[in-house]
């Protein structure tokens, strides 16, 4: 683990993170390091006690992101000034200035509370239509990939301030950057509630009931149950050969077991128990967008085979 208590180690580095934000309310701190050059995230106060959790969360994260080639922030464990946490950087180059999915919406005039893939296109056209150099396609595969993972690895903070833009003024272009803060995956801002669940589906309705009503959980419009959040993303995928290729080898590539060796290789101790619960989550997931990808048939020249071994 490394300590950044001397900040040499971004010396050199030609990229910086952008403008931080301190969330009391989770007991984040953020702290910049310096020129902006990368940011340091521990937790205490309110969940404090899901603090291990929440970085393992965002290490086992970075990893899945790599073998999926999903664009994410690499985190690594760290202390500063004997707190640990998460240290990160990289997110932007130093022409381009981040702006969250909040700020993408109220500038293109949609007025939607609710973040989705479609809101998001509306925002994209209305942009295009100010001149703005914006690759739809290109973004909205990138949102596509966001939404695919979060829903494999049930994601309860994936709010517009968590989905980032790159904007270069000079080039009057916006596109989509690294995917950041995966410390709520697996369930994990809902622990509290689900700890005494009865039954597996009593754990999926108190996701589902979330997402609906804190608009926290970032896929397709109006889903009423998580299977159905499953179809509407598989569904996406039907007529679009890019899409499915996506999926396909997101589902054949994902491996959580790998993803927890890499981080223990780093020298960070994961409870078995809560290897062994991120793995039934996942495998569960995985399954259910398997048995939707037979409902609509779906296949794909290079994968059609991966799923069934």
């Amino acid at each position: 683990m490394d300590n950044f208590n001397s900040y040499n180690r971004f010396e050199n580095k030609t990229q910086g993170y952008g403008i931080g934000v301190s969330t009391l309310r989770f007991g984040k701190k953020w702290y910049i390091l310096p020129k902006g050059k990368a940011i340091f995230k521990t937790y205490d106060g309110f969940a404090g006690q899901l603090k291990n959790i929440r970085i393992v969360n965002e290490l086992v994260c970075s990893e899945l992101c790599k073998q999926i080639d999903l664009d994410c922030a690499t985190y690594e464990q760290a202390s500063l000034y004997g707190q640990t946490g998460v240290v990160s950087y990289d997110i932007a180059k130093y022409d381009e200035k981040l702006i969250d999915g909040e700020m993408l919406k109220k500038i293109s005039g949609v007025n939607e509370k609710s973040s989705s893939i479609s809101i998001y296109s509306k925002a994209i056209d209305n942009l295009k239509k100010k001149n703005i150099k914006i690759d739809k396609k290109n973004i909205l595969k990138e949102l596509y990939k966001i939404a695919l993972f979060d829903t494999l690895t049930f994601q309860t903070d994936r709010h517009d301030n968590n989905i980032l833009f790159a904007v270069n003024e000079n080039e009057n272009s916006l596109k989509p950057t690294k995917l950041i803060d995966n410390e709520f995956a697996f369930l994990t801002l809902l622990l509290p509630q689900i700890q005494y669940a009865s039954t597996f589906d009593n754990v999926l309705n108190t996701y589902v009931d979330y997402a609906k009503f804190n608009r926290k959980v970032f896929s397709v419009d109006g889903f009423k149950s998580y299977k159905k959040l499953v179809s509407g993303i598989v569904k996406l995928a039907k007529n679009d050969e890019e899409l499915k290729t996506i999926l396909v080898s997101t589902l054949t590539n994902i491996n959580v077991e790998k993803a927890f060796e890499n981080v223990e290789e780093m020298g960070n101790k994961i409870s078995p128990d809560y290897k062994k619960y991120v793995s039934h989550l996942v495998d569960y997931s995985k399954q259910c967008f398997i048995d939707e990808i037979k409902n609509y048939k779906i296949k794909t020249e290079e994968n059609k085979n991966k799923l069934e071994k």
